[in-house]
């Protein structure tokens, strides 16, 4: 008896399973035909080329991610948009970038090239406007500005939408490229090419060493600083003490009573990670690193220097500011002034947001910069290059922010999509802040508390607690916080 009601189940669960395997694959064919659209070829060649920004594509001082894909259209065909997300090794998004044509949500710009012309100078002018009209045998070179994400274990997808379906590849890493076929699936179906595996075996992810046994180490470069010795997988956040703000009139040495909290990275296999685009002036950076939610270990200090092998910017006289432009889409206008050295230089190149432009240089060696950027992060560094007649080069980072609250005390917890925020300390004329979640170039306002704790004489200490909801991941959350005549981007301590 007992076997009969065994072999009726495993009947009963065989039949199931071929039923379910033959409608995925006549949902597959409906699709392909649907669509007629293939991915034939998707992979990640190397990060060699700095071909685009966040925003624009032009150089931006990072290297891309350079991607290849190859499709086939069996007619004329719309492709309304290109999305490139990042994605666990079964294809699951996981939150740790997207890059696309148009400004559908969020996400940087994702760079096309076919042959020599550039399909997506730009955003598409209009979330509706498509990227073209396609057929037959397609090759595109795909550049995505690096986040601070792209490395060695870390999937991508490929979605090609059109006004009758969207097509998805399979996911793609470093090393290990998609050689079949893609086509139809809407909704994330994949068909044509080969059989789906319905069980893939899964690919653990490095788990943190909660002892690492070697030293945390930080070297400084030119602009840059790299991490050593951390525990692979580890959350690392770096800081400096006395930020020098604005640029000009800094001392140097010294800096102000301002810290600030640079923003957090994952370490790698071999326990590095490298920051780049980082001021020379002002205090002294550390790290802190972070295993399973729990500080473990700070680093020593350093100190950067200028990206440069000559003096062509006078960097006691070059600085800026931001201020907040509201409207239909909120903008940050950036106030830029500066001196070089050398009267052979007549125009420096700065970027800023994502967005290069070249600004001429007055017979007094001076220039100047007013122009609104749209809300991309991060917003606090601009960077100044100067290139003289011989080919000398000097490239100057620039903080325009400080960290209105005591970096320290910028903490949050996370409770799956919801996030509990508190900071202290803050020094401000006012009291009448205004907080946002910077979402893509999107602000949504938060209704947070702000705590009025300790008047002085021209300011007054204030602290802030608030609660939102965000499927951002951890390292992507960014804040503004809107104070009169200026705005200031605050990014969370998230161990």
């Amino acid at each position: 008896m007992k076997w009969e009601m065994t072999r009726k189940a495993l009947c009963v669960f065989l039949c199931a399973m071929l039923m379910s395997v033959f409608a995925g694959f006549a949902h597959a064919a409906e699709s392909d035909t649907a669509a007629g659209v293939s991915i034939t070829k998707f992979a990640l060649l190397e990060k060699k080329f700095d071909k685009t920004g966040s925003a624009e594509f032009k150089p931006d001082g990072t290297r891309d991610g350079h991607f290849q894909v190859s499709l086939t259209f069996s007619q004329k065909t719309v492709v309304n948009a290109i999305i490139l997300r990042s994605t666990d090794v079964f294809g699951k998004e996981n939150y740790h970038g997207i890059w696309r044509t148009n400004r559908v949500g969020v996400g940087w710009l994702l760079g096309i090239v076919q042959g020599e012309k550039v399909i997506t100078p730009a955003f598409r002018p209009t979330p509706t406007d498509p990227v073209g009209t396609f057929e037959g045998a397609v090759s595109f070179d795909l550049f995505a500005n690096d986040n601070g994400t792209m490395k060695e274990g870390q999937y991508y997808v490929l979605e090609i939408e059109t006004p009758e379906d969207t097509i998805i590849s399979q996911p793609i890493t470093f090393g290990k490229p998609m050689n079949d076929s893609a086509s139809g699936g809407t909704n994330g179906t994949a068909g044509g090419g080969t059989t789906p595996n319905p069980n893939p075996t899964p690919i653990p992810n490095p788990v943190p060493s909660p002892a690492p046994v070697t030293d945390l180490t930080i070297t400084g470069g030119q602009g840059t600083i790299t991490v050593q010795g951390a525990a692979p997988g580890a959350t690392i956040t770096l800081f400096q003490d006395k930020v020098c703000y604005g640029g000009a009139y800094c001392d140097a040495k010294n800096g102000s009573n301002y810290g600030s909290n640079y923003g957090s990275k994952t370490a790698d296999s071999k326990g590095s990670i490298t920051f780049s685009k980082l001021p020379s002036i002002g205090g002294k950076y550390y790290v802190m690193e972070s295993v399973n939610g729990q500080r473990t270990r700070t680093s020593g200090e350093t100190t950067v220097t200028d990206e440069k092998n000559a003096d062509l910017i006078k960097t006691d006289l070059t600085g800026g500011y931001v201020t907040f432009v509201k409207g239909s889409s909120p903008q940050v206008r950036l106030m830029l002034y500066g001196n070089v050295t050398d009267s052979e230089i007549k125009s420096v190149d700065v970027s800023y947001a994502g967005v290069s432009s070249t600004i001429p240089v007055s017979d007094k060696k001076s220039f100047v910069l007013q122009k609104n950027y749209d809300l991309y992060s991060p917003l606090d560094i601009v960077t100044v290059t100067a290139t003289g007649a011989n080919g000398k080069k000097h490239v100057m980072h620039i903080k325009l922010g400080y960290d209105i609250f005591d970096y320290k005390t910028v903490k949050a917890e996370r409770n799956g999509n919801e996030v509990t925020l508190q900071a202290r300390n803050g020094i401000s004329r006012t009291s009448a802040l205004r907080v946002y979640l910077l979402d893509g170039n999107k602000l949504i306002p938060l209704d947070g508390k702000v705590e009025h704790e300790t008047e002085l004489p021209t300011s007054m200490v204030t602290g802030y607690q608030v609660k939102f909801t965000t499927e951002k991941a951890t390292q992507d959350i960014r804040l503004l916080v809107e104070i009169p005549d200026s705005v200031i981007e605050i990014v969370p301590i998230m161990p």
